[in-house]
């Protein structure tokens, strides 16, 4: 979510409140909650080191509390480096704590062309599971995609690639929470 060549950069992990708005939505079931955020002068530290951003980490807190419930939704947006980065952490560190699984990419400019870059580092870490169950044409089309299997003569069907994805997503989920955390999608 922070862009190359912002001016502002957290320190040492730590995302200082400085008066300049970070909004974060959640999403449960089609209906979003909106926090303005405009941390209060000398905020404490609060939650993984961030400084001055409680409003917005207490709406992490209850989109994790929400997420064993069904789908909901998580959007950090605003300004170019002013900590989106740094309670987009502090959520993905808050879910591996509840043991939930999560599924995260930070994808860099230079692989915005580069076809399912995202994708193998979202399965990253649960690539043998992933592939557990999966019909053999979903199977090869990840395996393609992912690097792992030669092509044989043509790339997979995006949608074949999809379609796996979707079924991982669901075995996944079969068995507990999962949340997909996309920094700077």
């Amino acid at each position: 979510m922070s862009r190359p060549g912002a001016q502002r950069r957290p320190v040492a992990g730590r995302a200082v409140g400085d008066g300049r708005p970070l909004a974060v939505r959640a999403q449960d079931r089609g209906c979003f909650v909106s926090c303005p955020a405009t941390p209060a002068e000398g905020a404490a530290v609060s939650g993984a080191g961030v400084v001055g951003r409680d409003r917005e980490l207490a709406v992490v807190a209850a989109f994790l509390d929400a997420v064993p419930s069904g789908p909901c939704g998580l959007l950090l947006e605003g300004e170019a480096g002013i900590g989106k980065t740094t309670v987009w952490r502090a959520g993905v560190a808050w879910a591996a704590g509840r043991s939930y699984t999560v599924l995260s990419c930070r994808p860099v400019e230079s692989e915005a062309t580069l076809s399912f870059a995202a994708l193998g580092d979202l399965l990253d870490g649960v690539l043998g599971e992933a592939f557990a169950g999966l019909p053999p044409p979903q199977r090869r089309a990840l395996e393609v995609a992912l690097l792992m299997e030669d092509p044989g003569g043509s790339p997979p069907e995006q949608r074949a690639v999809c379609v796996a994805f979707l079924a991982v997503i669901r075995h996944l989920s079969a068995s507990g929470p999962v949340v997909l955390a996309i920094d700077d999608l």
